[in-house]
């Protein structure tokens, strides 16, 4: 019996060319895996960022989820496998023509899209939440004395 659920994927997506976030993350070096200049980077992508870029230029796409980028092993947050030729070999949206291509539209629109500047005022939110709660804290408690050695 096979799962209703299961999403169909694409014939031959395991051959499309892959991305990870950490090709177009401004805050890394290329030592650690960035494929672009930081002025064509942005900052902390994420996979779905990725696929909404990739929707945006009706590229077919695949979604990993927990896949690692093998210079940074512990961070399993996903890469996106994109279709960029059709099966005669030629490019399915003119602006992409090669993977290069591909990381600078990514990095140029992931930081545009409406779901992650919310996602980043929300996360400044908390941040600055949690420093206001640390700072009234923090003024009330009395600091205690050290004990000495107990013989």
């Amino acid at each position: 019996m096979e799962n209703q659920n299961a999403q169909k994927l694409p014939d031959g997506w395991e051959k499309w060319p892959m991305v990870y976030p950490q090709y177009i993350d401004a805050s890394r070096t290329i030592a650690e895996g960035r494929k672009v200049s930081k002025s064509d980077a942005c900052a902390h992508p994420h996979p779905m960022e990725i696929a909404e870029v990739c929707q945006y230029f009706k590229l077919p796409f695949v979604v990993e989820r927990y896949k690692a980028y093998s210079r940074d092993s512990i961070n399993r947050i996903g890469r996106v496998r994109v279709k960029i030729k059709d099966d005669e070999g030629n490019f399915i949206n003119e602006k992409i023509c090669s993977r290069r291509a591909l990381f600078r539209e990514l990095g140029r629109l992931v930081p545009q899209l409406k779901s992650r500047i919310k996602r980043v005022e929300a996360a400044q939110a908390a941040i600055a939440a949690s420093a206001s709660a640390k700072s009234s804290k923090g003024s009330g408690k009395k600091s205690k004395k050290k004990k000495g050695k107990r013989r």
